[in-house]
Order: C-alpha cells, then structure tokens, then sequence
C-alpha cells in the first residue's frame, strides 16, 4: 500500500489562501471538489500544518466551520491538533470556542471528545471541567472514559467517582482486575490503591500497598496525597 502523503503544494496553493483570508467558507467550497486522496491530504495539512500555526480564535472558528460541514471527516483531524495546542498552551478547553463547539455536538461527537482529550488535561480539575463541557453530568458515565485514559489527573477523578459505585463490589473487583491486566505500573498501583481502600482481598496479586487510617481520611480530597500514595 503506498504511503499517504501528508502535504501537496499544488493544494497548498488552492487552500492556504482561504486561510489566510479566514474565509472557511471558501475554504469548504474548495474541499468539497477535492478527490477522496486529495481530502485525505487536506485533512493532514489542516490539522498539522494550517490549524497548529493560527491563533487561538481562528483556531476556533476554523474548528467550528468545519465540525459543522463534515463532523465525520473533521472532528477527530480538529482534536488532534487542539491536543497538541493545549499541551503547548495555546489553546485551552475553557475557551469560549470549545464552549460554542461542544453545545453543537452529538453524543458521538463527545465520546470521541473526551476519549482524545482526557490524557492531555494537566490537572484533574480540568479533567472534571471537561466532563462538565461536554455535558456527562453523571458521574457513572465517566468511570468507562477514565479507565482508560492512564494519567494521574484522570486516575485521581476515577478514584473519587467510585463512590457513586461504592455499594457494587463485583463492579469494583472488575475494575481493579481490568487495571491490573492492562500491564503497566501506573495501572497497577491504582488497582493496588482501589483494592486497599474498599479493602478488594479477592482482588489477588503481590500488593506492597498498605493504607493508613489518616491517608485513608484525606486521600478522596488532596490530590497531593493521591500522588504520594501512588508514588510509593
């Protein structure tokens, strides 16, 4: 199969003008006479090139043109370059563009959302402002996003959301042996922290992991006692 190309000059020169002109509606006339390789490399040249350099209301208003013509072609291009912008700090999901974009997606849309935005929150109160944006209002819903998502922020906000769950121990059992089989150390020592604080003995493995009444009582409200924890 040969290799797709990640940029064209001949389409360069078609589409970097409606850009710089901020015209995206010209610049959706244009991809929409493309070919199907032809789009494919557009959709690389937007989100890596075009998207990565502008600034942060045109990113936006960019993202939201194109979300609303091709949502399909476009959304998953858009969050790829909004991760890369958010980890260098140039854009942010409390902007009022995300805002804007999230009241017009549907629920794919913002499963695909939080499934590629999770990982890149710095911190786990955006990772609860991000729930919030894309309107998962129900704390039981963000446990299948959070499992997955293995970064401290999100495993910290898991953490605090399993007492919406406390009561269905075959559930937590579940989680913590999906934790353990996932196979790296972070995994293993959140599986570790579930097993020994809603006290999981049939949770089986070698845990060195041994809670204390005191980091028992400030764990669910210092994040900073989290990462101590984890870090042993």
């Amino acid at each position: 199969m040969a290799r797709e190309s990640h940029f064209s000059m001949g389409l360069h020169q078609r589409l970097h003008p409606y850009i710089g002109r901020r015209d995206y509606d010209g610049l959706v006339g244009v991809l929409s006479t493309l070919s199907n390789s032809q789009f494919r490399t557009a959709g690389y040249m937007i989100g890596e090139r075009y998207a990565a350099e502008m600034d942060n209301g045109d990113f936006w208003a960019l993202f939201a043109r194109l979300h609303l013509w091709d949502a399909k072609a476009f959304l998953v291009t858009m969050l790829k370059s909004l991760c890369q912008r958010i980890s260098s700090h140039r854009s942010d999901i409390r902007d009022e563009g995300f805002a804007s974009l999230c009241a017009n997606m549907n629920e794919i849309d913002r499963q695909k959302t939080l499934r590629l935005l999770l990982p890149v929150m710095p911190d786990h109160l955006l990772v609860v402002a991000l729930f919030k944006a894309v309107g998962f209002d129900d704390r039981r819903t963000w446990l299948p996003f959070l499992i997955n998502a293995d970064t401290l922020p999100c495993y910290y906000v898991l953490f605090n959301s399993l007492r919406f769950v406390e009561d269905d121990r075959a559930y937590l059992v579940r989680l913590a042996v999906y934790l353990i089989r996932k196979g790296d150390s972070l995994s293993f020592s959140m599986a570790s922290l579930i097993r020994e604080y809603f006290g999981l003995d049939e949770v089986k493995g070698t845990f060195s992991l041994r809670l204390r009444p005191y980091q028992l009582s400030h764990i669910e409200t210092s994040y900073e006692s989290f990462l101590d924890i984890m870090r042993m």
